[in-house]
């Protein structure tokens, strides 16, 4: 079995992975406002801003 079938280029899975990241902040956001959760500054590790990810 060839492995390099299974390789895939970094460039293009970091764009997507980036992408889902940005949706799951949005999800986030979305139903901490649903949930009447507004206290951002209290979420560890400053996730609350949906800037920058950790991975």
């Amino acid at each position: 079995m060839a492995q390099e079938s299974l390789a895939v280029d970094l460039s293009y899975s970091s764009s997507i992975f980036e992408d889902f990241l940005h949706t799951m902040s949005m999800i986030q956001i979305d139903f901490e406002r649903r949930s009447g959760n507004t206290d951002r500054s209290a979420m560890p590790g400053d996730q609350g801003s949906g800037g920058s990810s950790r991975v």
